[in-house]
């Protein structure tokens, strides 16, 4: 009976784990763009500099 009560356990926890990640990866991906959107025009700057 313990063993079932562990596998339940752990099914429980691995379904946990994987609604968290779907909620983590949009917000990441999220993220990412607008810090890339926002470095981009100072990367264009310092590589139009050393290519001078």
């Amino acid at each position: 009976m313990s063993g079932n009560v562990g596998f339940v356990f752990g099914i429980v926890i691995g379904v946990i784990g994987m609604v968290v990640l779907g909620v983590a990866y949009p917000l990441y991906n999220k993220t990412l763009k607008e810090e890339r959107e926002k470095i981009a025009p100072e990367i264009i700057r310092l590589t139009d500099e050393l290519m001078k």
